[in-house]
């Protein structure tokens, strides 16, 4: 029959070392991850920012699109205005012609001096 194996003994040392050494590795695992929470924090304030920047972005992009349709109803209605304008002088110019031509048909007497 086999004699079980001994079993080492551990130095209070050693142990105390690698006690030391696992409480540091810990240590040092929470300041990393206090630091990858504070990463975290910037970036979902960054996140926020672009969000409320992109949001009024785009109201002010609605608020050009609105202008823009309304300077293009404005400009329509400005030269429907000015055709008008030009049939109503086409018509007054037709009618001068008539006139003129219907005085043609009178004559004044001259005048003696």
């Amino acid at each position: 029959m086999c004699d079980p194996p001994a079993r080492r003994r551990v130095p209070m040392e050693e142990t105390t070392r690698e006690v030391v050494g696992g409480s540091q590795l810990a240590n040092e695992a929470g300041r990393r991850l206090d630091e990858i929470e504070a990463v975290s924090r910037q970036i979902s304030g960054l996140v926020q920012s672009i969000s409320e920047l992109s949001r009024e972005q785009a109201q002010g992009s609605e608020a050009v699109s609105k202008n823009v349709a309304g300077i293009s109803a404005y400009t329509q209605q400005t030269a429907a205005g000015a055709l008008q304008a030009e049939e109503s002088t086409r018509r007054l110019s037709d009618l001068a012609v008539e006139l003129n031509s219907s005085l043609k048909r009178f004559k004044l007497p001259k005048v003696a001096a």
